[in-house]
């Protein structure tokens, strides 16, 4: 039985997950309604998974989990929101979640998620995080600055610093061009798009020595706010410094130039304080910021405001500093804006969304044409089968209709895979056994191809795997399988059935699919190519995807599988 947290502002929603996890024998052992509270029982109950929505008051769902990650919690998190894009889903992969799943899903994909991320893997589904996971990855912020070579780290020092392109090169004895190489790279390595990002990791690393004295800027001399605009006007955005209570301490030359106010408007000033954000933006900004310094922990967050009269997109984000005796003073912070980038990302939904819109046109109308042809493809075969119905002995007609027999098979079988595309092919599970329906299929594939030696050769090799399955499409799947390893050109083919337990009475039924020793001793198998785009291969892919399982296809090798099916299902007791 497994321990889950649930954190979430809605209470009916809460009871909904709770009813879902309990039916499938989980305990919930907290319910909370604020990210503050997620963030401290998480850490006081360590429980084997923490769900979370990203909407939370007080702290954000994915500030609670950079703070975990923080610590050094290894508590898988499954982030369960109403913000379903890609968009989100990269955001909370970044900042180390396992698992992302909306709240517009069906109950199945939560209890899926939840099953996966309980047996130590993650959960993103394709169609939101896209080709962001490979390029964002997982890893912490420490890890990240650990890939750093020397030099690498001695420029980021630098900037960190405030030290120009020209003042860098001068002490490293480097070209500008050179200086600005490292600093792309140190983008690259970080995973941010900007040097903001770059020097946003590096305060929150600690990797600014200098700050500590500029906390002392509380009740400060000229001279020490001299020191202080002369270390951070070289800074690239807008800086500024509270004090606990959010009052404006010091600020730089980029943040008076981004609010559009003097020195002397700006020092003393709160947020809630501001003429040009909206009253109830102000507030709840300022809010955040109290929360900030109570919990004396960095943060970071992105934020749409109406600022100046226009809407604006920003990130804004803060560390404490604290005095020689370690008291908190107050946070160093900046908001930088990102409304471009926000826009490119709106663009950039917008031409998916389109071509999404294009791509289900197209399915529907091959569906409808697929459906057309088949209908007459139908009346096609009546004619030609009364024809040499009548006509035993013509060769010819014979021959036309297996032809078109075979075109019917074709057609049928990409109706099927725009079937599944559509959602339209659903499955028709009952209590069955797959070892027993996988050799019917075979001994049906045997008979309909007949050969020298069986075609195809079963090794079970495991016992009885009885479960709830459509034993229709399991064995069409099988089918497509086949026949795609005769499109390869294989003379033969052997099977060989691995059965596995699984929690939650589950079975893994893996089937591994390899040349025969017929192929082998022909040299078939030491020159195949595998074809992603045959028809039965693409029908196979889907219907396996349609019953959760998975499809490994291998290099060709002179010993090895070329396919292994994988299907984790439930078991039939």
């Amino acid at each position: 039985m497994s321990k889950i947290v649930i954190a979430d502002e809605q209470p009916l929603f809460r009871h909904g997950v709770r009813q879902i996890l309990e039916a499938q024998g989980h305990s919930i052992v907290a319910e909370l309604d604020d990210g503050a509270d997620a963030l401290r029982q998480t850490l006081n109950l360590a429980p084997s998974l923490l769900i979370l929505d990203l909407a939370l008051p007080r702290l954000g769902g994915l500030e609670v989990i950079r703070r975990l990650r923080k610590q050094a919690s290894k508590i898988p998190i499954l982030v369960l929101t109403a913000q379903n894009s890609e968009h989100f889903a990269g955001l909370s992969l970044q900042a180390g979640g396992t698992g992302f799943i909306s709240k517009q899903d069906d109950s199945s994909e939560l209890r899926e998620a939840v099953r996966t991320l309980l047996h130590g893997h993650s959960y993103f589904p394709s169609r939101l995080v896209g080709n962001v996971a490979p390029q964002i990855g997982i890893k912490a912020e420490e890890a990240q600055l650990g890939s750093l070579s020397a030099r690498e780290l001695t420029v980021l020092r630098y900037l960190a610093s405030g030290r120009s392109n020209k003042d860098i090169a001068d002490e490293l004895a480097l070209s500008d061009r050179t200086v600005s190489t490292y600093k792309a790279r140190l983008q690259r390595k970080l995973n941010v798009d900007s040097l903001a990002e770059v020097l946003e990791i590096a305060w929150r690393q600690g990797m600014i020595a200098s700050i500590d004295s500029v906390a002392e800027v509380t009740g400060a001399n000229n001279s020490e706010q001299e020191r202080f605009h002369q270390i951070f006007d070289a800074m690239p955005m807008p800086v500024s410094l509270r004090d606990v209570q959010g009052y404006l301490l010091a600020c730089n030359r980029q943040y008076l130039e981004f609010h559009g106010v003097t020195r002397e408007q700006a020092v003393g000033m709160r947020i809630i304080d501001s003429s040009v954000l909206a009253p109830e933006e102000a507030l709840r900004l300022h809010q955040d910021y109290l929360q900030a310094v109570a919990l004396g922990q960095p943060f970071s967050t992105q934020l749409v405001l109406r600022y100046r009269d226009r809407q604006m997109t920003v990130r804004s984000w803060g560390v404490p500093l604290h005095d020689a005796q370690g008291a908190l003073t107050g946070m160093l912070c900046s908001t930088v804006d990102i409304t471009e980038q926000d826009q490119q990302i709106s663009s950039l939904t917008r031409a998916r969304e389109q071509r999404r819109s294009l791509s289900r046109t197209r399915t529907l109308f091959l569906h409808d044409a697929g459906e057309q042809l088949m209908a007459q493809l139908g009346d096609v075969i009546k004619s030609v089968h009364r024809v040499c119905h009548q006509q035993p002995d013509n060769a010819l007609l014979s021959g036309i209709q297996s032809t078109v027999l075979a075109v019917q098979e074709h057609i049928q079988v990409l109706l099927d895979v725009v079937r599944i595309e559509r959602g339209t092919l659903v499955l028709m599970p009952r209590a069955d056994e797959l070892n027993e329906l996988t050799r019917h299929e075979v001994d049906d594939f045997n008979r309909k191809y007949p050969a020298a030696q069986p075609l195809i050769v079963l090794h079970p090799d495991s016992p009885p795997a009885n479960v709830w399955v459509d034993p229709n499409r399991f064995r069409q799947m099988l089918r497509s399988m086949f026949k795609y390893c005769l499109d390869l050109g294989l003379q033969d083919i052997t099977l060989q059935v691995q059965l596995t337990p699984s929690p939650q009475a589950e079975l893994l039924w893996q089937l591994s699919v390899a040349p025969g020793p017929a192929s082998r001793a022909e040299g078939l198998a030491d020159y195949l190519t595998q074809n992603d785009i045959n028809p039965q291969l693409a029908l196979c892919t889907r219907l396996i995807i349609l019953m959760s399982g998975e499809l490994l296809l291998e290099p060709p090798s002179a010993e090895g599988s070329l396919a292994i099916i994988r299907l984790r299902l439930s078991q039939a007791l």
